[in-house]
């Protein structure tokens, strides 16, 4: 009998790792990066808000001074990579898919400055520190004028909106601009960040990482959306035409773009906040009819749907895309304008290895399944394509355990002589100052069931002995688990197929086949450093 598969579409409810940058509680309508409640968080510069997000603090003013500087020299842009973005700009593509296929080339010719605890940090926040300027430089290119020149200014909203006007911007506009930034930075696990953190976990290069997040923020049901809303305003065209239209979309089954979140039972907090800077901005005529049309479509949903169960109600991208209007960008730059924020909160986990091994979630495959049963019953096994018949099981350990499981590094900074084994200590935390050298996989050899005490140690070994070869003298143990290998039946049987001959088995039941598999950073402390190592795990 097969069992009963609950699947999460969406992943929604599915709890797949821990976030400490932002915490979404959406029964309340609050949110919070690392602790703090966005509604103190729009007070603060945008860059001191981007370096809460990258490095878990609030900066002093001199700190904050040394994070904008940085941000200053690593945005401008190398000239080879702004030949790129001129010939993909002659494409004409949307400005998202121009952006995502430049941003793998953002990472080369790095610029000497460094902010980044490790290479892969430091890689992604070249990227995220030049995605303001390729933006600009593409809306230049798009709207037939020569690109702005880089600016001297250190503020990250000044300098960007400079290079938007070709001049000095208003005080109230990179005001209005930062905190539109500062509350789409992050948002716990959304689509665009999981994303990320998916691709990061194959130990791809953070600038990849970024640019499968772009792609993923390009969507309609995630990043595109302030774009949808603000022409769902136009298309309605007056506030007095609001709840005919409403009314329509809920007869026929149109999405009211803007309405509804998944992770808040109540008002976005964030919406609140855009909404009142889209009323602080919007100065002319046309503005002014559009905020006050999306305010009219808000308030008629909220009244025609609040005898349901659960009620939908306006979150950040409804009210944005006037801010944006008003800040004078087209609307198909809208979401690329959203991606210089988000890419802050994706480069948190583009640069993290949380994730401690490649992710592959299951699927069911229920005709696969039926059809390899038909086949079993029929004497035929689908996956090999040949018949089953009586030999010795002597063989068929050997072939399932004949391989031992290899272990691995992947270099992310600079090796060091090579070490004793014996001299690399594991730590189950980061100690206070490390420096990272390579990542590990390691496994023991093929088993009977999940093994024990034996299996761990030498994983652990294994992991030391692949931190040896690099000079590392510590690990960061950072996972271990059992990854199921094969599994053989009891009984005898013989198996043949074209000129080569193997052996199968089946008596009723089966044996696990499991490697120990264990993953980990190889670091070097300096010595005289003040660390901890923890014990390896049970």
């Amino acid at each position: 009998m097969n069992a009963v598969v609950d699947i999460k579409k969406g992943l929604e409810g599915v709890v797949v790792d821990n976030t400490s940058t932002s915490l979404v509680d959406g029964e309340a309508g609050r949110l919070y990066y690392r602790g703090y409640p966005i509604e103190k968080l729009v007070q603060h510069p945008f860059a001191a808000v981007a370096h809460l997000i990258a490095f878990g603090a609030l900066p002093d003013s001199s700190r904050l001074d040394e994070f904008e500087a940085f941000l200053h020299a690593a945005g401008r842009l190398p000239a080879g990579l702004v030949a790129a973005i001129e010939q993909l700009s002659r494409l004409g593509g949307h400005p998202m898919a121009t952006l995502q296929a430049a941003m793998p080339l953002m990472a080369f010719e790095p610029p000497p400055e460094k902010m980044g605890r490790s290479d892969a940090e430091q890689e992604a926040l070249v990227v995220a520190a030049r995605l303001p300027t390729a933006h600009a430089l593409l809306l230049a290119l798009r709207s037939g004028r020569s690109p702005t020149p880089y600016p001297d200014t250190p503020r990250y909203g000044e300098r960007f909106l400079q290079m938007l006007y070709n001049r000095i911007p208003s005080v109230e506009a990179v005001s209005i601009f930062e905190q539109t930034q500062i509350l789409q930075i992050d948002h716990s696990f959304n689509a665009s960040t999981f994303t990320a953190r998916v691709v990061t976990s194959t130990l791809a290069p953070p600038a990849s990482a970024l640019a499968a997040a772009m792609g993923s923020l390009y969507g309609p049901l995630h990043g595109a959306a302030d774009q949808g809303a603000l022409e769902m305003a136009e298309e309605v065209g007056d506030p007095a035409k609001a709840a005919d239209f409403v009314a329509h979309c809920l007869a026929n089954g149109r999405l009211v773009m803007g309405m509804g979140h998944r992770e808040y039972r109540v008002v976005d907090p964030r919406s609140k906040i855009v909404k009142g800077l889209a009323e602080r901005i919007a100065f002319d005529a046309h503005q002014r009819r559009l905020i006050e049309t999306l305010k009219a479509v808000d308030e008629a949903f909220v009244a025609q749907t609040a005898h349901k169960k659960r009620s939908l109600r306006a979150n950040l991208e409804f009210y944005k895309g006037v801010v944006y209007l008003a800040l004078g960008l087209p609307k198909d730059f809208f979401t690329a304008t959203f991606a210089l924020a988000r890419i802050f909160g994706a480069t948190s986990s583009s640069s993290a290895t949380t994730i401690a091994s490649c992710a592959r979630p299951r699927t069911t495959s229920g005709q696969h399944r039926s059809r390899i049963e038909s086949a079993r019953g029929n004497g035929l096994d689908d996956r090999m394509g040949v018949m089953v018949r009586p030999t010795a099981l002597a063989t068929v350990l050997a072939m399932g355990l004949a391989a031992c499981a290899p272990s691995s590094h992947i270099l992310v900074g600079a090796a060091r002589p090579p070490i004793s084994p014996s001299e690399v200590k594991i730590y189950l935390q980061p100690p206070p100052t490390f420096e990272q050298i390579a990542i590990l996989n390691a496994s023991s050899n093929s088993m009977f069931g999940t093994g024990g005490h034996g299996s761990v140690d030498k994983v652990i070994q294994r992991l030391k002995e692949e931190a040896a070869k690099v000079g590392a003298n510590g690990i960061i143990l950072e996972g271990m688990s059992d990854r199921e290998t094969g599994s053989l039946g009891g009984g005898s049987g013989s198996t043949s197929y074209s000129r080569n001959s193997a052996v199968g088995v089946g008596v009723g039941g089966s044996l696990g086949i499991f490697k120990k598999t264990g993953q980990g950073r190889a670091i070097f402390v300096p010595p005289g450093s003040a660390t901890t190592p923890g014990d390896a795990p049970n």
